[in-house]
C-alpha cells in the first residue's frame, strides 16, 4: 500500500548531532519534560539506524500518549496515540485520525500531568492509521 503524505518540514541542513540541553532550552518552552522523555527513550529504546540522515539521534519510544489540539472553529480534540520515536527536535506517533500540518498540539504521556507543545510537520496515512511527526516548540 502506498502512503499519502502531507509534509511541511524541510530537509535537514546538518548531519551532526547537537547537545540536547542547549537545543531544547533555546527552542522549547517544554524543555524539562522533553528532556525526561528523551532520557527514558535513550535508556529503553533503540537508536535510529540512519543517524547521518538526521540533525539528532532519534530513539524508539513506545509510550502511550494523549494528544490535544483545537480545531479552527475552537473545538477541543483529544485522542490517544502510540509513541513511535522521539529526538531532541520532535516526536513521532501513530493515531487513528489525521492531524493537519501546522496544527499546534499538546502531548502528554498517559498518567502524567506535564505536557509538551509541538507543531505537526507531517501526517502520513499508513495501514494502522496515521503517522504524525511533530516538532517541539
Amino acid at each position: 500500500m502506498s502512503e499519502e503524505t502531507t509534509n511541511i518540514s524541510g530537509a535537514n541542513a546538518d548531519e551532526g548531532e547537537t547537545p540536547a540541553e542547549s537545543e531544547l532550552e533555546q527552542s522549547n518552552s517544554s524543555a524539562p519534560i522533553c528532556h525526561a522523555w528523551l532520557e527514558e527513550a535513550r535508556r529503553q529504546g533503540e537508536s535510529d539506524q540512519y543517524p547521518a540522515k538526521r540533525c539528532s539521534t532519534r530513539y524508539e519510544w513506545a509510550a502511550r500518549l494523549e494528544v490535544k489540539y483545537k480545531t479552527p472553529k475552537g473545538h477541543e480534540v483529544v485522542f490517544n496515540a502510540e509513541g513511535l520515536q522521539i529526538s531532541e527536535q520532535g516526536i513521532g506517533f501513530r493515531c487513528r485520525e489525521p492531524v493537519e500540518p501546522y496544527t499546534s498540539v499538546e502531548i502528554t504521556v498517559c498518567g502524567e500531568n506535564s505536557y509538551a507543545k509541538a507543531i505537526v510537520r507531517h501526517c502520513t496515512r499508513s495501514l494502522r492509521g496515521y503517522k504524525i511527526g511533530a516538532e517541539f516548540e
